[in-house]
């Protein structure tokens, strides 16, 4: 039986409705790759900050719900979300699951009490200096292509021009 089924969906639907990571993403980029082709899950091909994500989530979800020792459950999911993010640099491969991650550890922070105002003030901003890096990166991504293809004004057309020119984060 899956981790994820401990969780009731009501409460993956809470936290995707955060916008932190959609239901979608949630599926396809991580339980997808988790539990993919056999009936064992595999980590090998989720990054660490994605595992991160998928402990922060089940952690929450365990954590709101009724039994309990749910808030126990919910704890040790917290620290396998900790122990995932601490796998590989934070700062050096910092990408938009990194900066879920950190979101959902401080969310579940909150939700249990288990932290202060000034641990939270530290994440909060740590998260803010991760997505300014992240998106300044996108950005810089996308003005190297746009530049590249302007040079070759030949080959450029409206949607070209219009796909490179929209940033994502």
């Amino acid at each position: 039986k899956p981790a994820y089924s401990s969780t009731s969906l009501a409460n993956v639907v809470k936290i995707s409705r955060s916008s932190v990571i959609t239901r979608k993403d949630f599926t396809e980029q991580i339980l997808h790759r988790i539990y993919a082709s056999s009936e064992t899950p595999t980590i090998d091909q989720v990054h660490p900050h994605r595992l991160a994500v998928f402990f922060a989530v089940i952690g929450i979800g365990a954590s709101l719900s009724p039994e309990p020792a749910a808030d126990q459950q919910g704890g040790k999911y917290y620290v396998l979300a900790c122990a995932a993010l601490s796998l590989v640099p934070i700062i050096a491969e910092a990408m938009v699951p990194t900066i879920q991650a950190i979101f959902l550890v401080n969310s579940f922070l909150h939700n249990n009490n288990r932290v202060s105002a000034e641990e939270s003030w530290l994440l909060t901003g740590l998260i803010g200096r991760l997505a300014f890096r992240v998106c300044k990166v996108t950005i810089f991504c996308k003005h190297l292509q746009l530049t590249a293809v302007l040079k070759d004004r030949s080959s450029l057309s409206a949607s070209d021009m219009s796909h490179l020119c929209r940033i994502e984060v």
